[in-house]
C-alpha cells in the first residue's frame, strides 16, 4: 500500500473564471492539498493507497474526507483534530503560472505529531510498500516530527520513499530548517520528483543533472511542463516530450503526474521498475494524467474520468489511452 503523507486543503477560486482575488465576486471549493490529490488519484486508479494526515472537525474536515473515502482512498491515518482545517486562495495568472494564498497557520494539518499516529487504532505504516510525501511534510515541528517517524518506518521495512520537491519556499521562515528538511529528504529518496519551478525555487538552473545531485542514489524525474519530462533511470535518460495545448487549470497538474507514475510503478512491481521500459511506461502515464487535470477547473476535477481500466493500458505500454495529453506536468 501507498501512504501519502501530508496536507489536505480547500482549495478556493475565484469567479468568475479569471477573475484576480481581488476581483472575484465569489469563490468555489475544490478539494486540494498535493498529497491528497496524490492519494484521490492514486484511489481512483484502483490502487491501494492511505492518506495520512490530519484534517480539522468542522465542515471543510468534512468535505474532504469525503472526498478521500469516495475516490477509495483509506483515510484511517486522516485523524480529526481542534485546529480548523486549512484553506488556499487559488490565482491562474495566465501561462500556466499561479499563485497561492495559504491560510495554514496553527492549522490542522500542522497539527499532526508522531503522538496522534501513535494513537490511531491502525498504524499508518502498517503494509505500507511506498511513502509519498515532499517538504511541506516539515514545515512545523511537531508535523516534522511525523513525518520523521513515517521514513524511519519506511526503512525498516523497505518500503520506497517517492519524494516530490513540491517547493513552497514561502512557508519556511527559517532557511537553515527548510535546508534540514530538504537534506532529510532526499537522504531517504528511492524517486525524486520536481518541476522547472522546484529547481528555481532552490536557486538552481532546472536540470535533470541539478535534480540528481540532490539524491545522487535515487530516480529522478524532472517536469517541464508542456515540454514533456525526463527522467534518469540508472545510466539512461528517457525524454517524453509533449505538445503545448491550452490549459484550463495547471493546478494539480503535478499531483497527478505524481499518481500516475507512482501507479505504475507499484501494480507493476520490480518486474517494471527494474527496467528501462517500465519507467518510460510510468513517465508516459504521469504525463497523460496530467494531460487531463489541467484540463479542468480544480487540482483532481479532470481526473474523474479515470479509473482502473487506464491504468491496465498503461501497464500494457499504452501511455497514450487518456485523450488531450498534449499538457505536461508542472
Amino acid at each position: 500500500m501507498i501512504v501519502s503523507f501530508g496536507e489536505a486543503l480547500v482549495d478556493l477560486y475565484g469567479m468568475p473564471e479569471g477573475s484576480t482575488l481581488d476581483t472575484a465576486e465569489s469563490f468555489v471549493p475544490f478539494p486540494g492539498g498535493a498529497p491528497a490529490n496524490v492519494a484521490s488519484t492514486l484511489g481512483r486508479l484502483g490502487v491501494p493507497v492511505r492518506f495520512c494526515g490530519a484534517v480539522g472537525a468542522d465542515a471543510h474536515g468534512a468535505r474532504l474526507l469525503q472526498h478521500l473515502k469516495g475516490s477509495g482512498v483509506d483515510v484511517s491515518a486522516a485523524p480529526t483534530v481542534a485546529q480548523r482545517t486549512g484553506i488556499t486562495f487559488v490565482e491562474r495568472l495566465g501561462g500556466g503560472r499561479r499563485s497561492f494564498l495559504f491560510y495554514r497557520q496553527g492549522g490542522a494539518d500542522l497539527a499532526l505529531s508522531e503522538a496522534l499516529l501513535e494513537a490511531l487504532p491502525v498504524a499508518p505504516w502498517e503494509a505500507m510498500s511506498a511513502l509519498a510525501l515532499g517538504t511541506s511534510a516539515l514545515v512545523s515541528p511537531s508535523l516534522e516530527g511525523a513525518a520523521r517517524r513515517l521514513l524511519r518506518e519506511a526503512r525498516a521495512r523497505e518500503a520506497r520513499v517517492c519524494v516530490d520537491l513540491n517547493v513552497r519556499a514561502h512557508l519556511w521562515q527559517d532557511r537553515a530548517r527548510f535546508q534540514s528538511a530538504l537534506d532529510t529528504l532526499c537522504a531517504h529518496a528511492w524517486l525524486l520528483k520536481a518541476s522547472e519551478e522546484d529547481l528555481q525555487a532552490l536557486g538552481r538552473e532546472p536540470t535533470l543533472e541539478n535534480l540528481q545531485a540532490l539524491a545522487p542514489g535515487a530516480f529522478a524525474v524532472l517536469t517541464r511542463g508542456a515540454r514533456g519530462a525526463e527522467a534518469q533511470v540508472w545510466d539512461t535518460t528517457l525524454h517524453l516530450p509533449t505538445s503545448a495545448l491550452e490549459e484550463r487549470d495547471p493546478v494539480g497538474a503535478g499531483d497527478a503526474f505524481l499518481a500516475g507514475l507512482l501507479a505504475v510503478l507499484e501494480r507493476g512491481g520490480s518486474a517494471l521498475w527494474s527496467t528501462v521500459e517500465g519507467w518510460r511506461r510510468a513517465v508516459a502515464f504521469g504525463q497523460a494524467l496530467g494531460a487531463l487535470a489541467v484540463g479542468a477547473l480544480g487540482p483532481v476535477e479532470g481526473l474523474r474520468c479515470v479509473g482502473p481500466r487506464e491504468l491496465e493500458g498503461a501497464l500494457a505500454g499504452d501511455g497514450g489511452m487518456v485523450s488531450n495529453a498534449g499538457h505536461g506536468a508542472r
